[in-house]
């Protein structure tokens, strides 16, 4: 074999290696990117369902703040505690239920039994616990949430126009 073949193949084989590196470091480049964007949409979806269900739960609450009309019932769905807003007017004898089970926020509109069959999902959350603070006619939403890697707990406090 003649020194300019040798050259040749020598440079021909370290092109091929070059573009070997090249399109690893193009493949890993994508992949990274693909992880990191979903990571950043699933916080994103994470942070809009938290706002979407505090959102709801408010609005719920606002629209049917009358005398007794909202109580919190213990154990009503499977070891959950529920928000009980019962109805007036129109709706007399309907019942919402506000509940969270199973990772997602559920409602339950009904004039029977409330069961999980009946119950339509609002949006998964992460984690949610509800409690009412008598003396200050106040109802305590405590949400679970993942921020920067860690696990945070956010209260949501809604004072009822009719506490006592």
């Amino acid at each position: 074999m003649s020194g300019r073949r040798k050259n040749v193949s020598i440079e021909s084989f370290l092109v091929i290696i070059l573009m070997m590196i090249f399109a690893t470091a193009v493949c890993i480049l994508i992949v990274q990117g693909s992880a990191t964007f979903e990571r950043a949409l699933e916080k994103k979806t994470s942070e809009e369902n938290l706002r979407i269900a505090m959102s709801y739960i408010n609005m719920s609450i606002k629209q049917n703040d009358s005398l007794d009309s909202i109580t919190l019932t213990q154990n009503a769905f499977k070891d959950s505690d529920a928000l009980k807003l019962s109805h007036g007017q129109e709706e007399q004898g309907l019942v919402t239920y506000i509940f969270y089970y199973d990772g997602y926020l559920y409602e339950c509109y009904t004039d029977t039994k409330p069961s999980l069959e009946l119950s339509t999902p609002i949006v998964k959350l992460d984690g949610m616990t509800i409690s009412s603070e008598k003396e200050g006619g106040l109802i305590v939403i405590t949400y679970n949430h993942l921020l920067n890697h860690k696990e945070v707990e956010i209260d949501q406090r809604i004072a009822l126009r009719t506490g006592d």
